[in-house]
């Protein structure tokens, strides 16, 4: 005699998770990855990530090329959040004033590159008292041609989607020309070559 044997069929809970950024209550299939995100806090944190990276690749530069400093060497918190300030004009980062501008730290990199060539005269010609002081004096010398780089990346931009927009036609065939004077030697010569 054969036993019968039960089968309870256990249905699954569906897990709750809180969002590690807005706290509100998202389901398991609502999660991206393994980060417990909702979908808008995701793309918040990937665009924060995004900037952190474009922030650190600008300051390497200044630590690195600017200031000369080795990769033991770390710039102060008074420098960096001098170089966060240049994003809004001021000369310190702060979250609560008033934004007079809107830089990308990826302009404010190309600003860099593009003047160190002044930059470099600079360190090398004026003996400077500290190292904020030279800080100081190579973030002027950004701060104050920013916007003439800014003008330069939007006519380039510009120009370019005014090249895509036209259509350029390929003119293909044999040329016309034909020549006024006798053939000499070397020309009936090279003649085959044409």
């Amino acid at each position: 005699m054969r036993k019968a044997v039960k089968t309870v069929k256990t249905v699954k809970k569906i897990r709750e998770y809180k969002c590690f950024n807005c706290k509100s209550i998202i389901t398991e299939f609502q999660t991206f990855k393994t980060h417990k995100y909702c979908s808008p806090c995701y793309d918040e944190k990937l665009i924060l990530n995004e900037r952190y990276l474009e922030f650190d690749e600008l300051y390497q530069y200044v630590r690195g090329t600017v200031m000369g400093y080795t990769k033991d060497m770390a710039l102060t918190s008074s420098m960096a959040m001098k170089l966060k300030g240049l994003t809004t004009s001021q000369s310190y980062y702060k979250n609560s004033e008033k934004e007079y501008s809107n830089y990308t730290f990826k302009d404010i990199l190309l600003t860099y590159k593009a003047k160190s060539i002044e930059i470099t005269i600079a360190s090398n010609s004026i003996s400077f008292r500290n190292e904020m002081h030279k800080f100081n004096y190579m973030l002027k010398i950004v701060s104050s041609s920013i916007n003439d780089i800014i003008l330069r990346l939007q006519k380039k931009q510009l120009l370019k989607e005014k090249t895509d927009d036209l259509q350029i036609d390929e003119v293909i065939g044999t040329s016309t020309y034909k020549s006024k004077h006798k053939d000499s030697k070397v020309q009936s010569i090279c003649k085959d070559l044409w």
